[in-house]
């Protein structure tokens, strides 16, 4: 592969987003278009295919004979993309990351490639829903599950079913150069590459628990009496002694006790900003922090946001006047 003669496979398989495909198509196109000299002596050949899956036989003979310069697997809200990886389509992905060529995975497509062995031993990353599966599934694949892009020399995934546009201007930007990146996203009225997914990221609040103890704090926690508790205050109400509770309590939620009450004030924080036209310093109160500063620092290091900022992005400012 050329940087004059660039040649992308988009996997098709049953239930893979259909503007995700188009999409891509057209976002590569123009880059393309963009990237051609005013005499057309410049214009980079780049070619897009579909390949639909699965198949078998001489079907991948036929239409994948070559390795191309990047394989993407779209993403899916319906279908497990890993169902349709045939043996055959499996040795070719191998084939490809022997070759050196970009593998891409978009959200649940990155289930494929994980399936097929692919991603062993890269770093990656997937929707923050997904981040468990996808651990459980291939524990030597590293998941961030922070990172909304995760490029791994020629490994990229991106997480969430509508990260496709960041994916295709993530490698717009490695075969035709930064400023042709943003002239894409301009032309296209797209916003430049996202790196993270923690705004986006929400602690699921109305889960249960096995263990009947840790249920009764977590639910305790979820109220106001409990929304600045200290450890000792977790301890007494779950009935346990703070060291098993830290055990336990982890055991069942992923969290310490303390994260998953910061987690939970954060959740509450989200709220406000998203519904009300109260001012930073006054929920931050309303959730029990006395220091609007320090809750400040807590919702940056949770959401990669200031509150400001989160606000500005789900609310519209004419309903809600800024007063931060």
């Amino acid at each position: 592969m050329t940087l004059g003669s660039i040649d992308v496979v988009l996997l098709e398989y049953p239930g893979a987003q259909i503007a995700a495909l188009h999409g891509l198509e057209d976002l590569f196109r123009t880059a393309v278009r963009l990237a051609t000299d005013g005499d057309g002596s410049g214009r980079q050949k780049l070619t897009v295919r579909r390949c639909i899956v699965p198949f078998s036989g001489s079907r991948i003979k036929e239409t994948l004979a070559v390795h191309p310069a990047a394989v993407i697997v779209p993403p899916t809200l319906t279908a497990r993309p890993e169902e349709f990886l045939t043996p055959e389509l499996e040795i070719w992905l191998k084939g490809c990351r022997d070759a050196g060529t970009v593998l891409a995975g978009i959200c649940a497509g990155s289930f494929l490639l994980a399936h097929a062995g692919v991603l062993d031993g890269r770093n990656v990353t997937v929707h923050w829903s997904q981040t468990e599966r996808l651990s459980r599934l291939r524990p030597d694949v590293r998941v961030h599950s922070e990172r909304l892009f995760v490029e791994d020399i020629d490994v990229v995934t991106t997480a969430g079913i509508m990260s496709w546009p960041d994916m295709a201007l993530r490698l717009i930007e490695r075969w035709l150069g930064t400023w042709i990146m943003h002239e894409t996203a301009r032309f296209m009225m797209l916003d430049p590459p996202r790196v993270s997914q923690r705004p986006y990221r929400r602690l699921p609040l109305s889960v249960t628990f096995d263990d009947p103890q840790v249920q009764k704090l977590v639910h305790w926690l979820r109220t106001s009496a409990g929304g600045f508790a200290s450890v000792r205050d977790m301890a007494q109400m779950a009935g346990l002694e703070e060291r098993t509770l830290l055990r336990r309590f982890r055991k069942a939620t992923g969290l310490s006790p303390r994260d998953y009450r910061q987690h939970l004030a954060v959740e509450r924080a989200r709220a406000l900003l998203e519904t009300t036209a109260l001012s930073v310093d006054q929920i931050a109160y309303e959730i029990g922090y006395q220091n609007p500063d320090a809750f400040r620092k807590l919702f940056i290091r949770l959401t990669g946001l200031t509150p400001a900022a989160h606000r500005r992005r789900c609310v519209n400012d004419v309903l809600v006047p800024s007063r931060m």
